[in-house]
């Protein structure tokens, strides 16, 4: 899904593009970032339920807008389908309003869309885990299910009949995978 530009592009650079919210920048390349109804409904959804348990303010939850760079790859910028950062670890004061953020988040969900590929989703796994992020959702609609990834390298997956928990990443949180399909 990599498209071949005639440049490469800084973190910096990336985020001041007119169009930067269509892509992703990996490795200083511009990649395509697919979106589609199915899995902005699914992130919609999933927002709605983290909202439902953060209630006033327990972490803050970003939406795709939000490009992190971790400093494992600084000629990278990833828009996670949905991200979370427990309010004790994050002050508002501290978040960038056009920059990317460079806090590994605790939960990152990402949502695959018919546009993406194995090994684009496992190199988004990798990079999250490597920049220290706790817990990995990777949301799947057409087969109705959540694979789970952990920093600790383990993983479970989870059906449309099972329940979603945050674990002890956002202690209480819990969501029926269901809720998250239509």
């Amino acid at each position: 899904m990599t498209e071949t530009c005639e440049r490469t592009y800084t973190a910096e650079e990336f985020v001041r593009l007119r169009d930067w919210k269509h892509y992703e920048l990996v490795s200083g390349e511009l990649v395509p970032y697919p979106c589609g109804a199915e899995a902005s409904e699914a992130c919609t959804a999933l927002i709605s339920e983290l909202q439902r348990w953060s209630g006033r303010r327990r972490a803050w939850i970003f939406s795709s807008g939000a490009p992190y760079c971790f400093t494992v790859n600084p000629r990278t910028v990833r828009r996670p389908w949905v991200s979370l950062i427990r309010e004790e670890r994050l002050r508002h004061e501290d978040i960038p309003s056009v920059e990317p953020l460079t806090l590994a988040p605790d939960l990152v969900a990402e949502i695959i869309t018919p546009l993406h590929t194995y090994e684009d989703v496992e190199g988004k796994v990798k990079e999250y885990r490597s920049a220290g992020v706790r817990l990995v959702w990777v949301i799947s609609p057409k087969s109705r299910t959540v694979l789970i990834r952990r920093l600790d390298g383990t993983c479970a997956e989870v059906g449309e009949s099972g329940t979603l928990s945050g674990e002890d990443v956002i202690p209480g949180f819990t969501c029926a995978v269901a809720e998250l399909f239509v």
